[in-house]
């Protein structure tokens, strides 16, 4: 599950009232990817299932490599002012 909290303007304004973009999640060679639009001052929560070949891979990890690290890509665009991209990393325990 990934939660997203839109911090924009708080719904405060007119112009600002929501947030929207999209998010791409890097794991395993794989990215999945997902749409999201909500009212600004919330939170957004989506839930994703990871393909069946990075779960078998998560499922093989031992000893001291028993995590699996994503790279995250988090692009928000708002109708006023310019495009913001954030990056992160998204760790994935056994």
């Amino acid at each position: 599950m990934v939660s997203l909290r839109c911090v924009g303007t708080r719904g405060k304004t007119k112009k600002v009232k929501v947030c929207q973009g999209r998010f791409k999640l890097k794991v395993g060679g794989r990215v999945l990817s997902h749409k999201f639009r909500f009212k600004s001052g919330k939170i957004d929560h989506i839930h994703l299932a990871l393909p069946k070949r990075v779960r078998a891979k998560v499922a093989s990890l031992h000893g001291k490599h028993r995590k699996l690290i994503g790279a995250l890509v988090i692009s928000t665009k708002q109708p006023k002012g310019a495009a913001r991209v954030t990056y992160g990393k998204l760790t994935i325990r056994k």
